[in-house]
């Protein structure tokens, strides 16, 4: 009769240690007995070393007890020595030497050995125990996208992706409560009848998804150098290593004023230079992608429309960039005046082709202005919201909108609009005289229309009052008489909190305006995380992404008071900042400033909109229903889109948006 050796030491495999426990501890191991956790296993951890792929890990709730295998090691084999073999082969750092310590203190991301006793016939047993980091979100719909994302990334060049990772489990026999939802949801969303099939599928389509990855990076850096440019080189240029200290800049600047002013000019010029390559590189593959796009609807290649489809949107979010870049330049030229900026934008949807035959001309133009260190001449085509003249330009210290026309035609008008002006003529005295046909007549009232904008505009920008292009009625700015209160502070302290969680933080002002924010791979669901927060499917709000700010007319996000690295990451995807502004609970702020603040009836507001709409835009609708605030038992303000976009992109408190109510009523007065 044999007596068998008693089994003293073994690791317990529940995940990818069954098929792959790794160069060092697989000599040393001499049976596998297959069993079953003792305790519940879920995919409920997203691993950041699989391009954040679910994977199985010890449960306290949810969950299920799962097939697994218990790898028996030779009896000679130290516990101390297994332990750190198996946390190292759980950290990728097999081979290093490094010895495991058990932490006094645990952390989310940190890699614990755990220890059975007398478990299947052995006396210990070893497994490696991670939190779960997923919390609500360990939920098959979630799964599965966290899974495709991370064969599309890196850890599917590797195969060490989460959908390999769900099939070794399938075929090892471990199922989970999730597991079978999992992989339903995986089939789905890749359109696809088994895993294998999604895996092959995704395998194809990778190599275009990581190249326009790496093309977003190059991309990232020639906007990091253009944004250097416009915002820092008249700084660094005017005093080198010598640059003030915050607090001393502006004495500094004033002292060195002309001499600023020409290097900020200078780094201005060589910006828009980039910009406008970027510009028709960008326009360029747009253009050549919406083409192709038509061919792969026609041939029904859903696949090839899917990725086309990404490409396009990808591409206007840099356009969206490159042409916030250039709004930054104006926002420096116009001073900061965000209420003349406003006055530059005529309503017009759609950006301007560069590839149009005048763009040349203009840009012409704009180098033999900008040829005097001085001057600044800015190709309006370039930004996202001047939609008045060619060119803004700073002409010996004045603002001055330029418009560029070229051919006979354009010069044969032009002549006839010099003349009737001198004489006080009117379009239809020259349309006469001139015999002017349909298209030629409308030019010249176009003609005529712009020069009576421009006159307008240069008014207001130089003087703060004039005639407001848009509404024809006089207009006067009226600065706030004390400093604007900002919420910068809690975002910096919502940032901190980010970067030590590593996953999200979230936030609530004026107990109406709910900020969320996002990075790793839950950036790619914070808006339902920050709706999940909010918790009212069924009310009244305003949903905002802060990288919207590149489509808006406010304060350029280069000159909002963060760390370089929070703008970018915002810019670029790898921090999510989400606001939801509860309208109902925002109402009810300016109950504390005396006014009464209510929704307005379908009918009611239908009326004051066609009133409205007569003389400005941009009266806040919401469920074919504005928002009223009763001024008087006769008189009512109506709230209008601008108060929200001062919360989300100035960062405004939404009670001082309330409060300043009165200046509005000035305004109206």
């Amino acid at each position: 009769m044999e007596i068998q050796e008693p089994r003293k030491i073994g690791i317990l495999a529940y995940g990818s240690l069954i098929d792959n426990p790794g160069e060092e501890l697989s000599p040393l191991i001499v049976e596998r007995i297959e069993c079953t956790t003792p305790f519940n296993i879920e995919f409920a951890r997203l691993s950041s070393t699989r391009s954040n792929a679910p994977t199985l890990v010890p449960v306290t709730t949810g969950g299920q007890k799962v097939n697994a295998v218990l790898l028996v090691l030779k009896n000679d084999t130290p516990v101390v020595l297994a332990e750190s073999m198996l946390w190292r082969r759980e950290r990728h750092k097999t081979g290093s030497k490094e010895i495991y310590r058990r932490p006094q203190n645990a952390t989310r991301n940190l890699v614990l050995v755990e220890t059975l006793k007398d478990f299947e016939g052995v006396e210990t047993v070893l497994y490696t125990s991670l939190q779960q980091n997923m919390g609500l979100f360990a939920k098959p719909e979630y799964l599965a996208h966290f899974g495709i994302k991370s064969i599309l990334s890196a850890a599917g060049e590797s195969g060490k992706d989460g959908i390999r990772y769900l099939l070794a489990a399938k075929k090892n026999d471990i199922v989970t409560e999730h597991s079978q939802e999992y992989e339903k949801m995986v089939l789905e969303q890749t359109g696809t009848e088994s895993l294998e099939d999604a895996i092959k599928k995704l395998d194809e389509i990778r190599p275009k998804t990581l190249k326009i990855e790496n093309e977003f990076s190059a991309f990232e850096k020639e906007v990091k150098e253009i944004a250097d440019l416009i915002c820092d080189y008249g700084l660094k240029k005017t005093f080198g290593e010598a640059e003030p200290e915050p607090e001393k800049q502006k004495e500094a600047i004033l002292e060195n004023k002309e001499q600023f002013i020409a290097n900020c000019h200078e780094g201005f010029k060589q910006g828009q230079f980039r910009i406008i390559k970027l510009l028709q590189d960008l326009q360029e593959n747009s253009k050549q992608a919406n083409e192709d796009l038509k061919l792969s609807r026609r041939e029904r290649n859903k696949q090839l429309t899917i990725e086309l489809l990404a490409l396009i949107e990808n591409l206007k979010i840099q356009e969206n960039i490159v042409r916030h870049l250039a709004d930054t330049i104006a926002y420096q030229m116009l001073q900061g005046q965000i209420h003349i900026m406003r006055r530059l934008y005529m309503e017009v949807g759609g950006n301007i082709s560069l590839s149009n035959s005048n763009f040349q001309s203009v840009v012409a133009v704009a180098e033999e202005i900008n040829s005097k260190p001085g001057n600044m001449a800015l190709i309006t085509d370039l930004t996202g919201y001047i939609q008045t003249g060619d060119l803004l330009c700073l002409i010996d210290g004045r603002l001055v909108i330029g418009e560029v026309k070229e051919g006979s035609k354009n010069l044969h008008i032009l002549e006839i609009l010099k003349e009737i002006q001198e004489q006080g003529k009117s379009a239809e005295d020259a349309k006469e005289k001139y015999e002017l046909g349909d298209y030629s007549y409308k030019q010249l009232k176009r003609n005529i229309r712009q020069q009576e904008v421009m006159k307008m505009i240069c008014e207001i920008i130089n003087t703060d009052k004039g005639t407001d292009p848009l509404t024809k009625e006089p207009f006067k700015f009226l600065t706030p008489d004390e400093a604007v209160p900002r919420y910068y502070a809690e975002l910096h302290e919502q940032n901190k909190y980010l970067e030590k969680s590593n996953m999200l933080s979230y936030n609530v002002i004026d107990n109406c305006l709910h900020i969320g924010m996002y990075k790793g791979p839950f950036r790619f669901l914070g808006a339902k995380i920050l709706q999940s927060m909010y918790n009212k499917p069924d009310g009244n709000y305003a949903a905002v992404d802060m990288f919207k700010i590149t489509e808006s007319v406010n304060k350029p996000i280069f000159f909002l008071p963060f760390e370089k690295e929070f703008i970018f990451d915002i810019l670029f995807g790898r921090i999510k900042l989400l606001f939801i502004l509860d309208l109902d609970d925002y109402m009810k702020v300016f109950s504390r400033f005396g006014h009464k603040a209510e929704w307005g009836s379908t009918k009611e507001t239908i009326k004051a909109k066609e009133i409205i709409n007569k003389r400005m835009s941009g009266m806040l609708v919401y469920k074919n229903r504005g928002i009223k605030i009763k001024v008087n038992d006769s008189n009512d303000l109506w709230l209008f889109n601008g108060s929200l976009l001062k919360i989300f992109f100035e960062q405004i408190y939404p009670s001082y948006t309330a409060y300043s109510t009165r200046y509005y009523l000035e305004q109206k007065e």
